[in-house]
């Protein structure tokens, strides 16, 4: 089942459905057409009764004369999946029949080993078909450091901070992305200040808070929320338990708890794979030192081996 994170990424797109459009031409080169608007479309792609099939997004180009110039497919990858080697020609096929029109698939890729996976050629070696999808990761995502840049395309602002963790340590980069949010309406903007900070690496993420405090932004936005109120969850469990096995001893485990809930959750969110025995390591811990470790790590895994290994 998609997680936070995957949803945060298809209301990016949402929110602006010329976003692909941009992606394809500014970190692919692609030559988009000339369109007047970007609607977004219907990523209902059932065609047979048999088994339901949606894509994440569809972005519609439309010309000035009300014709269908382009259809771009966005599907959010957290990780390689063979399935898609089917599925992604399937959409692109229904796409471009429903429409009439050409039709892309761009993948949005946490890491390089995933957009490397995602550009492979589909069909090819059986001599079949052949489909390409453009993979988009760290690699090839633009930095995007200038602040009237970012508020042109604040969504593309957005994906880039949080692709370039290690470049968001950079004031320049934090200053544009902020820049660009301070035009948004505000529950957009909200969410995107709250998704930038889940997603940044701790040094990054301080930076990001430290400019926060300066303008005075009340942390209130979805991901954020969820954590303080898991927090608070687990001091009450714990204080509960407290009257029978003493208040230190108590709110500690139940502290433990709430930290173990948010690291099972964000793996979850990033489509993080965890055997049952892992998720009960995680789950019985009650060393808060290694919680906040695996916590940290949990903020870019994308495998097991990148939580519990150093």
């Amino acid at each position: 089942m998609p997680g936070i994170d995957h949803e945060l990424q298809v209301l990016l797109l949402q929110n602006r459905p010329d976003t692909p459009a941009e992606i394809l031409r500014t970190a692919f080169g692609m030559e988009i057409p000339a369109y007047d608007r970007a609607e977004t479309g219907c990523a209902d792609l059932t065609s047979f009764s048999l088994k339901e099939t949606k894509a994440d997004q569809v972005s519609v180009l439309f010309g000035a004369d009300g014709r269908r110039l382009m259809a771009i497919i966005s599907e959010v990858q957290a990780k390689p999946d063979d399935e898609k080697a089917y599925t992604w020609p399937l959409y692109t096929s229904i796409v471009r029949e429903r429409l009439r029109c050409p039709v892309h698939l761009l993948a949005l890729c946490p890491d390089r080993r995933t957009a490397e996976w995602a550009r492979k050629p589909i069909g090819e070696r059986s001599g079949s078909l052949a489909f390409q999808a453009s993979g988009l990761g760290p690699d090839n995502m633009p930095v995007i450091a200038d602040p009237a840049r970012a508020q042109q395309l604040p969504e593309l602002s957005v994906l880039s901070t949080v692709l370039h963790v290690n470049h968001a340590e950079n004031p320049a980069v934090l200053d544009a992305v902020q820049a660009a949010l301070d035009v948004l309406p505000e529950k957009r903007r909200e969410d995107y200040y709250d998704y930038i900070w889940w997603k940044l690496n701790e040094p990054a993420r301080q930076l990001w808070e430290t400019m926060m405090q300066a303008e005075k932004y009340e942390w209130q936005g979805t991901y954020r929320r969820k954590i303080e109120e898991n927090e608070a969850r687990g001091f009450a469990r714990g204080v509960a338990r407290g009257v029978a096995q003493g208040i230190a001893q108590g709110i500690a485990q139940g502290v433990a708890e709430a930290k173990a809930e948010d690291i099972l959750r964000l793996l979850d969110s990033h489509g993080v794979d965890l055997s049952d025995g892992q998720r009960e390591t995680i789950k019985t811990c009650t060393d808060i030192d290694r919680l906040d470790t695996w916590f940290d790590r949990a903020l870019k895994a994308t495998t097991a081996r990148d939580v519990f290994t150093p």
